[in-house]
């Protein structure tokens, strides 16, 4: 799942862009669950801290090239993109880490419910991708950025470094997850394409339904 929203902010036009590295993943981690408001989902705090820890392990565990944006020391964007050409890096450490957060989210009777969700929301999103009937070369597996940086261009630049490493893996195409709950017309006005949707039920959480999507886009 991705989110970017465009409005006018120039405090951040100076921001560094960076690979990842693990200074980072607290920083990114609250903005994950900023994002997508996982304190909205559980009264246990610790659930949207378990639940984007998890999260962005196992977006690492599949990605194969990361770029942040920081600024004043603090990462305040992030994207991951995974290449089939290249294998991810495989860890013990980011194996074992990505288990650990799972256990932390699943020894609450809350945790586990959320825990449920999302899992749902893997299996949409893998129907989303077979009936979609076409493969790919890389994926966008996480975009983000701060809701304070908004603006600056720090997601158009973000996206951009995405795309530029796809395109030195020699990559023909590639695809995203993303939903109603972020600014899916960003990757329209970039030229993706929706390929797919699912409208999901949020109940007991909202009394909203949520649209899934999947995007993608073919290189020249």
């Amino acid at each position: 799942m991705s989110a970017e929203k465009e409005s006018y902010n120039t405090n951040f036009e100076n921001t560094e862009l960076r690979p990842l590295s693990r200074k980072d993943y607290k920083d990114i981690e609250e903005l994950i669950s900023k994002t997508w408001k996982y304190d909205s989902l559980s009264s246990n705090p610790k659930d949207a801290k378990h639940l984007s820890r998890l999260y962005l392990r196992s977006c690492l565990k599949r990605s194969t090239f990361s770029c942040v944006a920081v600024s004043e020391g603090k990462a305040v964007g992030i994207i991951l993109v995974s290449s089939e050409k290249s294998a991810p890096r495989f860890t013990i450490t980011r194996s074992l880490s990505q288990i650990y957060a799972a256990m932390l989210l699943l020894s609450t009777k809350t945790g586990r419910t959320i825990g449920k969700v999302f899992g749902g929301f893997e299996k949409v999103d893998s129907e989303l991708l077979e009936n979609s009937k076409q493969s790919f070369d890389g994926e966008i597996c996480l975009f983000a950025v701060s809701e304070e940086c908004r603006g600056a261009g720090v997601g158009k630049r973000l996206y951009s470094a995405a795309v530029d490493y796809l395109k030195s893996e020699d990559a023909r195409s590639y695809y995203l997850f993303t939903d109603t709950t972020c600014t899916y017309q960003f990757y329209e006005k970039r030229g993706m394409k929706r390929i797919g949707e699912k409208k999901v039920g949020l109940r007991p959480y909202s009394n909203h339904d949520l649209n899934m999507f999947i995007y993608s886009y073919k290189l020249e």
